[in-house]
């Protein structure tokens, strides 16, 4: 029963069109050591663009010429927004140009800052938006890639820290990405349901603990494949599987308790 329910569900998933809405405004940080020196990406979308600059129509923003006319007025505006310290030390941005992102529909300006030795500890401060970030129901997130792989968030707080990857930064990353994984399960209501669904089906500690231990390697090794862009599945596709995995655990669930029941019926009958 429940093979021919998931094969059907799945059929639906894979021939259904793609919906579009208004998408969401976002901005990026993207962080890399190159030799003597630290580049930086910074994507930001149209919309906050244009309102930063003033443009009445954003998707102006996306034409080459019209970006080339106005893109060092945007670094110029939105570099003093941004710091980058290389072990504390404060790094000095320098503009290098700009790109448009059309799949995202945002703006990519390249910097970049001399850094004469390879530091051990990167800091990563963004403010872009501050009026934005006030009026917005959803906020425009920041996240800087670190050279280490990894994505912490600069929203209110402290500045986020991308340790390189040598021997004196793997404990910063362990206590960077340790954390930062226990709340990125914590607030999936989606992780919870299907860790719930699982557990539910009962056994001892010992199967709770790999249960528990398998998702989290499985989700980890997941979201490395997506931040090192070695697989990026279509999320049409991706989104909907999630809520049908939590679908198909519940199911068993029932069915496993509908069995016990049958159980407990026969041997009542027999007794």
């Amino acid at each position: 029963m429940l093979a021919p329910a998931a094969l059907a569900a799945l059929a639906l998933v894979l021939c259904a069109a793609a919906a579009r809405a208004h998408d969401q405004p976002f901005s990026e940080v993207d962080v890399r050591l190159a030799p003597g020196r630290v580049a930086l990406e910074l994507t930001v979308h149209r919309v906050d663009a244009a309102g930063v600059l003033g443009v009445a129509t954003p998707e102006s923003l996306l034409v080459p010429t019209f970006l080339h006319e106005r893109d060092g007025r945007l670094a110029a505006l939105l570099a003093p927004r941004l710091a980058l310290a290389a072990d504390g030390v404060p790094l000095a941005l320098r503009w290098r140009g700009s790109a448009i992102r059309a799949e995202r529909r945002a703006i990519t300006l390249r910097f970049d800052a001399p850094c004469p030795h390879r530091p051990g500890r990167l800091g990563v401060g963004a403010r872009l938006f501050p009026t934005i970030r006030s009026t917005r129901p959803s906020p425009t997130s920041t996240t800087a890639t670190g050279c280490c792989g990894g994505r912490c968030s600069p929203r209110d707080g402290p500045p986020p820290r991308c340790s390189p990857p040598a021997r004196r930064g793997v404990l910063a990353v362990c206590l960077t990405f340790v954390p930062a994984g226990i709340h990125h399960i914590l607030i999936g209501p989606d992780h919870i349901l299907f860790l719930i669904g699982l557990l539910l089906l009962g056994g001892g500690w010992r199967r709770v603990l790999k249960i528990a231990t398998g998702f989290t390697v499985a989700h980890s090794i997941t979201l490395a494949l997506a931040a090192l862009e070695l697989v990026q599945p279509p999320a049409r596709l991706i989104e909907p599987a999630i809520a049908l995995s939590v679908a198909l655990v519940g199911l068993d669930n029932l069915r496993g308790q509908a069995d016990a029941t049958g159980v407990r019926c026969s041997h009542s009958a027999s007794g």
